[in-house]
């Protein structure tokens, strides 16, 4: 997703988690949703990676891009993912 395709990631990824069902797919659809504009669809595949991980950094993840949509609504120029790859915990 560096690239910025956030479509193709989408859909790449979103066909992946249908043969693998690996929940990190669950954070990049997210994130991908989010960037297509469909912050809605985005905050429910977030809730489900949040409720299927069992890492506490991806309890930590889930809960700094919600934060972030949800401060969006107030500066709809917050760039979720940029801040994502600059604020993860690296515990």
């Amino acid at each position: 997703m560096r690239d910025g395709d956030f479509a193709k990631a989408l859909e790449h990824t979103t066909r992946a988690m249908e043969i693998s069902c690996i929940e990190q797919d669950l954070f990049i659809i997210g994130v991908a949703l989010d960037q297509l504009g469909n912050s809605q669809a985005a905050i429910r595949a977030l809730q489900q990676y949040d409720a299927r991980t069992h890492a506490e950094i991806g309890h930590e993840r889930v809960a700094l891009y919600l934060a972030c949509i949800t401060r969006r609504k107030t500066a709809p120029a917050k760039d979720c993912w940029t801040e994502q790859l600059n604020t993860t915990p690296t515990k």
